[in-house]
């Protein structure tokens, strides 16, 4: 569960993390970083969840990736505070080469060592990928999340179709009393019509974010528009994103305003 002084946390909270940050020095010292492309580890039995969640640089099981259903950024039931379920392993997606998280083999949606992949067509739309990032410091940890993620139209033969993308990076926990909007931004396709090689670029700069050991962090799109035909889809690139340890602030949390984007906290 989140801290309950999140924003405004008391010296006692602060003391609480700094201890067990200096008791687990020598596992997870100020400065660890998380990068999901550089941590990853490929699953070891195709069409089984075995090795989901993924574990980071030390052995921890960190990276969840999951499929999740709901509505977009701003609705009543957005698809980002549903509870997800595993994806399994594909070691050769659709032939490509490639392998991937999946629902099941070679069915959307994929999640890559490098990007999340948001199907557009027919019933594929309804299944929408999550990473799930969960913390593993004992007794929590202050995080700064900073780097950036790309947004991707793209399809069959490399053509993307014109619709918004919502992308949300957001403290997860299957109790709504506990969700935590950290980042969110509605992109639209830079050129409209079938075009080629469409990209967004969104930095993220989220600083000092106090989580408890188990506490969970959600990056996900999600399309607006489902559509029929061709395969198109959408793509969320997320090598450049970075989960680092810092120590406790002494004080307010802060979340500093991103131009073109929509940042805050929100607590159910």
């Amino acid at each position: 569960m989140l801290k309950r002084g999140l924003l405004a946390p008391g010296a006692a909270g602060v003391l609480i993390v700094a201890c067990a940050v200096s008791a687990h020095a020598q596992t997870y010292s100020v400065g660890f970083l998380w990068n999901r492309e550089a941590d990853w580890v490929p699953g070891p039995v195709p069409g089984l969840p075995v090795g989901n969640p993924a574990p980071d640089a030390l052995g921890s099981p960190v990276y969840g990736y999951e499929w999740t259903i709901g509505e977009g950024l701003g609705s009543e039931f957005p698809w980002f505070e549903n509870p997800g379920v595993q994806l399994v392993w594909d070691n050769q997606w659709f032939g490509s080469g490639q392998s991937a998280w999946v629902r099941a083999d070679d069915v959307n949606p994929p999640i890559f060592r490098n990007r999340l992949t948001h199907n557009l067509i027919g019933t594929n739309f309804d299944f929408i990928p999550a990473l799930r990032w969960s913390n593993p410091v004992p007794g929590g940890t202050t995080l700064d999340i900073t780097g950036n993620l790309t947004v991707l139209w793209s399809g069959n033969n490399f053509i993307g179709a014109p619709t918004d993308v919502d992308v949300v990076i957001s403290i997860f926990d299957p109790n709504p009393d506990n969700l935590e909007i950290l980042y969110a931004a509605t992109v639209r396709k830079p050129n409209p019509g079938l075009t080629v090689g469409d990209i967004v670029e969104l930095d993220v700069d989220l600083r000092q974010i106090m989580l408890d050991e188990g506490a969970i962090v959600s990056v996900s799109l999600r399309a607006h528009d489902r559509m029929t035909g061709e395969g198109r889809w959408v793509v969320l690139f997320d090598y450049g994103l970075d989960f680092t340890l810092v120590p406790a602030p002494g004080g307010l949390v802060l979340i500093p305003g991103l131009a073109g984007v929509i940042a805050w906290r929100r607590r159910r």
